[in-house]
């Protein structure tokens, strides 16, 4: 079949999982290292379990839960588990968010982080001041100053 993949809104498609010329509906999770084969037809609020093989041509209806090899139906979703798919899609493109964010940022922010990390983690507030190039010169004297008139 040459068929295209068509994803709907609030999809969650979990690691390792195969899609093949299949709709996923609105509101759908398939699960981790499952496939869902050619023709098949996840419907709105519908889950695949992990590890789960779709069929050819099968259609999943609204609020089912499917798993297995071949996958069979295996009972209604609750409200609870219908609404779960939509906060963990909305979880994944916060992520998501976030991973953009990162990855856009050039070599000398990720070194200036990494150093701000260190510096956080190594020292206690309470007891040694971060020198930082914003630190005056005056700053400098009199730590020296202290130094030499109370050591």
């Amino acid at each position: 079949m040459n068929k295209p993949t068509q994803i709907g809104n609030n999809v969650v498609v979990e690691a390792g999982a195969i899609l093949h010329g299949c709709t996923l509906q609105d509101n759908t999770l398939v699960g981790a290292g499952s496939q869902v084969m050619d023709g098949a037809v996840l419907q709105k609020n519908s889950i695949v379990a992990p590890g789960s093989v779709v069929s050819p041509g099968k259609v999943i209806l609204s609020g089912q839960l499917w798993q297995g090899v071949p996958a069979v139906f295996v009972r209604k979703l609750s409200d609870a588990e219908v609404n779960a798919i939509a906060t963990k899609a909305a979880e994944n493109a916060e992520l998501a968010a976030v991973h953009a964010t990162e990855s856009a940022k050039s070599w000398q922010t990720i070194e200036e982080d990494e150093y701000n990390y260190e510096q956080e983690r190594h020292r206690n507030p309470e007891y040694f001041q971060r020198l930082t190039p914003d630190v005056s010169i005056i700053n400098i004297i009199i730590i020296i100053l202290y130094i030499i008139l109370y050591l």
